[in-house]
């Protein structure tokens, strides 16, 4: 079967949306309701049941996604080995200001000492 990633098509109880998008929806649906999953394909009219959705999820992955028709696969890159990063270091917290007493007036008979 001949299928292109980009073409529309209806995912049941989804709606319309590009077939990589909607194999990708269907994949994460829960069990219960990934059984039931159908793509209704509107260029080719045909319904592909889970099945045929699993395959293409593999089919999927294994392309890079970049719109390369169904028949040719493209070379992935590697990625890149991530650059380790130096450790920070450990950050002093900052004290809090220490509030400043309240000016508190004295009495009479206080002055008077």
């Amino acid at each position: 079967m001949r299928v292109n990633p980009d073409e529309f098509v209806e995912l049941s109880n989804h709606g319309l949306m590009k077939l990589r998008s909607a194999v990708a929806r269907a994949m994460v649906m829960l069990p219960s309701e990934r059984s039931k999953a159908t793509i209704v394909r509107l260029d080719e009219p045909s319904v592909l049941k889970f099945k045929a959705i699993k395959d293409l999820s593999q089919m999927f992955s294994g392309q890079a996604f970049s719109g390369t028709p169904s028949g040719s696969k493209s070379p992935t890159s590697p990625r890149s080995p991530r650059r380790k990063t130096q450790a920070a270091s450990p950050r002093r917290r900052a004290t809090p200001a220490r509030p400043k007493p309240k000016a508190t007036r004295r009495t009479k008979s206080q002055n008077r000492h």
